[in-house]
């Protein structure tokens, strides 16, 4: 047999083992998938009652500072979120969740986290007025909330990072990493440059070495 006929059979059956292989995971992910369904299908409904909800604190905020209308609307939204019951559901799946509440409580539980997800949003627009307004106190204590509820929008880490540098609080960036990193969020390599790029060279290099 010619040797690129030998080559060509060789290659053949291992495209055929690999298929197998790749159908064979495929199939037992699917069954996991569906199995894992089932359970939460039939998961006991959890009394959210006594849940641990996260809430809005409007009185640490600097409301009404501004006739614009762009703020009153952000202002306006947060006023009516802060009396809505918020949870923080990033990165579950509708598996997770119904595993986790119940599925009787699937619905609710989804607009808890859509209203967080609405909220963190908010927020970076909030700090943002804030700090064309040159209010950097106040869009520090907004961008820490934020923080402080492990939100997933990156602006928001990178602006906190521009306050910290603009009142001169730099040595406070590197927490601000270091929780970035914590969180596995899907943006963390640009979120951590550009923080890493707000530090003193020499507390950069100190960055830097200790990757």
């Amino acid at each position: 047999m010619y040797p690129s006929l030998m080559i060509i059979l060789a290659l053949c059956i291992f495209l055929a083992i690999r298929l197998t292989t790749i159908k064979k995971h495929q199939a037992e992910s699917n069954n996991a998938f569906w199995d894992r369904e089932k359970q939460a299908d039939t998961a006991i409904d959890k009394d959210l009652n006594s849940l641990s909800y996260i809430t809005i604190p409007l009185d640490k905020f600097p409301l009404h500072f501004s006739d614009d209308d762009e703020v009153l609307l952000i202002e306006n939204s947060l006023e009516e979120l802060a009396s809505h019951r918020m949870l923080n559901l990033n990165g579950k799946t509708n598996t997770d969740l119904k595993m986790e509440y119940g599925p009787g409580n699937l619905e609710a539980i989804q607009q808890m986290g859509d209203d967080f997800s609405q909220m963190t949003i908010l927020l970076c627009d909030y700090a943002k007025c804030l700090m064309q307004a040159e209010r950097y106190h106040d869009a520090l204590t907004v961008l820490s909330y934020g923080t402080s509820v492990k939100t997933d929008i990156s602006t928001n880490y990178m602006l906190l990072g521009d306050c910290y540098q603009i009142l001169h609080q730099e040595h406070k960036i590197p927490a601000v990493i270091e929780q970035v990193k914590s969180l596995h969020l899907l943006l963390e390599p640009k979120i951590v440059d550009y923080l890493q790029s707000l530090l003193p060279e020499e507390q950069q290099e100190l960055e830097n070495f200790n990757k």
